[in-house]
């Protein structure tokens, strides 16, 4: 048993290893399952004395049934009525228009430059402040222009920025925004603020409605122009051609449709209006026997049926401290055993998240399952989906068996639901979890998922037999559970794909991908060092039964194995399983030299896994294969060359310089890695086998490899006796056949 102090303190060291915001995360989905589980009684629970029909089975202008009265004293929310007065609030609600002060600064700006050209005469300068006009305009500007004597250039220029000063203090619109406005059968606008003097604005608060045929724009300009013409008999000796291309050439829109300030005013309409509350008393007759129903009856039925809670405050309190118990007691048991400490958080969000989504779908199922009178709601509750998704997932079945367990206690709150709701969920979910199988053919496959429906209907025919509920619907409730089964299945392998390829989890699915040696790396390798892919091979056979034998993940074990020393592709002849006899290039080099051109392959190898996407899972085994042990072969040379040489001989030099396994599987790795390669450089024979393995264990255990594995002595002795069975079986000799001359001639 583990000290309960030293677990709370685990917990605590791995609280700090996930942000803030992924605990305002976990909070969020965590009040999520609680709202959830609070608010479902509320979507099915009646609220009619005499409730025998549901608004479902009715219809307008039909003699009602029976009597209906209303149990419970409720008030509900007349959507029509409340509607129609946001509609109303809505309507008084204009496009709120406002001024552009950066445009009126540059419209203002160039009437200045318009007027000190115009005090010079100089054409070319009038022309470029009419930046409104096109190229031919701006032609015919020059030509009428010209023709002006100086007491009609000065009026021009006097007159021109007098009505332009005044039309943008009032405003110029766009004519588009207006034209869009008009379509919309909108006839007033909302101006917020207006322009002092000094052409700022001024009163930003105050607005003035305006009638939108009112304000000026380029549609109704020429009519702006022609009443200061017609009030002026100085300016009508200027030709109005000429007036008219002088004020649009010089003016820009000014005012502009503010569309964020207009949703907000919409917003703030839709706030003012209350909801029109309706008061139903309790011991209303909502229908009377054999009266007409009409539309109003009808749509007061609906609210009673919609109005349904059943729990007093004390049961509210009740159940959401048993919610909280559970899901709180769930979390924490999960967060603690969560081996992989980097995909911590990912697995815990992937966990709640899956919580949310079944207790969803619940809900869902729950009420329709309410509203069409069904009588058993346990055959149609979701609960493998969210198991075999998290078991696949963190590739840990007792992750499968929490997420059933959890959900099978929510269910035994759902309506409808009985204790025997819990038993029921549980032995579908764990058993399926046990049966069903991933790295057989696919006939065995489909005779697990067979198995595992069988399991199921017995336990819906127990469940009906138990619970006393009438069998005249229990093909109904088969046919759903087998649905059921159905649905989570494809549902899981259709989203599973996406989370793994996305988060780069190291499925069962995505091993068996990188299983298959036409995989790049492994190609490669085998192309390229075929020594070094038939020991891979070797070890990953051997580390996958030792796996298998201690209950951890065998097949993270055996792809870790296929591809832990891909890192030798860069160097393949300078390792000996893929040396020629006789053939040795470390004769040629030092020691040191040897020995750094050994420990380089790990690194090699993490760097060459991390480039082609393999999950952080398995580089970490790679980069852990040799964990900081000495490479005593050369080491041992080099001591026996500073006999001769006297030169100093660091230890640290012959060491690799990976971290040592943190993990059961990275361990296992290890220690097959050592034996296979043992095995076969000393030329060891099946009787010595046991003995061999036993050292390799003992002296890794004495330079401290494994101290960090978490790996008891226990199944240290396991392992050992599944790899000196599986080394015996690839040792074992052949009898010897005779040949061909010794073998007597029988005849036919």
């Amino acid at each position: 048993m583990i000290d309960k102090n030293i677990l709370l303190s685990r917990i605590k060291t791995k609280d700090k290893e996930i942000s803030t915001k992924i605990w305002i995360f976990y909070g969020i989905l965590i009040l999520l399952i609680v709202a959830i589980m609070i608010i479902m009684p509320y979507f099915v629970s009646g609220n009619l004395v005499g409730s025998h029909v549901n608004s479902q089975t009715l219809q307008v202008k039909q003699l009602a049934p029976e009597d209906l009265y209303v149990k419970r004293t409720f008030e509900y929310v007349d959507k029509k009525a409340t509607q129609y007065n946001i509609d109303l609030a809505l309507q008084r609600v204009y496009p709120i228009f406002t001024y552009d002060i950066s445009k009126t600064y540059e419209i203002i700006n160039r009437l200045t430059n318009f007027s000190v050209n115009a005090e010079a005469d100089y054409a070319q300068g009038l022309v470029d402040n009419l930046v409104s006009l096109s190229k031919s305009e701006k032609e015919v500007f020059s030509k009428l222009y010209t023709k002006l004597t100086i007491r009609q250039k000065q009026l021009l220029s006097t007159w021109a920025l007098e009505i332009t000063k005044d039309i943008v203090k009032e405003g110029y619109y766009d004519q588009n925004e207006i034209d869009l406005i008009k379509s919309n059968s909108i006839n007033k606008i909302n101006l917020k603020g207006y322009l002092n003097d000094s052409y700022t604005i001024d009163k930003i608060e105050s607005s003035k409605i305006l009638i939108i045929d009112s304000v000026i724009s380029r549609n109704n300009l020429e009519l702006i122009i022609n009443d200061y013409q017609d009030n002026d008999f100085n300016l009508q000796t200027i030709p109005s051609r000429l007036i008219s291309l002088t004020v649009r050439g010089l003016l820009e829109s000014n005012v502009q449709y503010d569309s964020l300030l207009t949703e907000i005013a919409k917003d703030n309409a839709i706030k003012g209006v209350s909801d029109v509350l309706v008061l139903v008393p309790a011991g209303q007759k909502v229908l009377s026997q054999d009266s007409i129903i009409s539309e109003k009856d009808l749509q007061l039925l609906k609210q009673v049926e919609d109005h349904s809670a059943i729990f007093s405050n004390v049961q509210i309190i009740a159940r959401i401290l048993l919610i909280l118990i559970i899901t709180g007691f769930s979390l924490y048991w999960f967060f603690s055993r969560c081996d992989y400490t980097f995909r911590r958080a990912q697995f815990t969000l992937i966990y709640l998240i899956l919580m949310v989504i079944s207790l969803l779908v619940s809900v869902v199922i729950t009420y329709y399952c309410f509203k069409y009178n069904v009588s058993v709601l346990a055959p149609y509750l979701p609960v493998l989906f969210g198991t075999f998704f998290l078991r696949n997932t963190t590739g840990k079945t007792k992750f499968g068996i929490l997420f059933t367990i959890q959900y099978a206690l929510y269910s035994t709150l759902f309506p409808g639901s009985t204790f025997f709701t819990f038993f029921y969920l549980c032995a579908i979910g764990i058993s399926f979890l046990y049966i069903i199988v991933y790295y057989q053919d696919r006939l065995a496959r489909i005779a697990s998922l067979i198995e595992g429906g069988l399991v199921a209907i017995l336990m819906t025919i127990i469940l009906y037999a138990i619970q006393g509920y009438p069998f005249n619907d229990l093909f109904k409730s088969i046919a759903f559970i087998s649905f059921n089964i159905f649905s989570c299945f494809l549902l899981e392998r259709i989203f599973l794909p996406v989370i793994d390829n996305s988060l780069n989890i190291p499925t069962v699915f995505r091993l068996e991908e990188l299983r298959n040696t036409d995989q790049k790396l492994l190609s490669r390798l085998k192309m390229t060092a075929q020594g070094t892919f038939n020991h891979s091979s070797n070890v990953a056979d051997l580390a996958y039964d030792a796996a298998k034998a201690i209950g951890v993940n065998a097949d993270l074990c055996r792809i870790a194995a296929l591809y832990h020393d891909v890192g030798k592709l860069d160097h393949p002849e300078y390792f000996t399983e893929n040396q020629e006899e006789g053939i040795n290039k470390h004769d040629e080099l030092t020691p040191s030299m040897s020995g750094s051109i050994i420990r380089s392959h790990v690194k090699l190898g993490v760097d060459l896994c991390k480039e082609a996407g393999l999950p952080k899972e398995i580089i970490d085994i790679i980069g852990e294969h040799h964990g900081n042990d000495l490479i005593q072969y050369f080491y041992n040379v080099a001591i026996k060359d500073k006999e001769k040489t006297f030169n100093k001989v660091d230890a640290g030099d012959y060491r690799y310089t990976g971290n040592p396994p943190r993990s059961k599987e990275s361990a296992i790795l290890m220690i097959a890695d050592s034996v296979e390669a043992a095995s076969h450089s000393q030329k060891t024979s099946a009787q010595k086998v046991g003995r061999l393995i036993s050292t390799i264990i003992r002296q890794k255990f004495d330079r401290n490899q494994l101290n960090d594995s978490h790996l008891d002595l226990t199944e240290l002795k396991i392992i050992e006796k599944s790899l000196e069975q599986s080394l015996v079986g690839k040792l074992h000799t052949r009898i010897k056949y005779p040949n061909d001359e010794d073998k007597p001639n029988i005849k036919e």
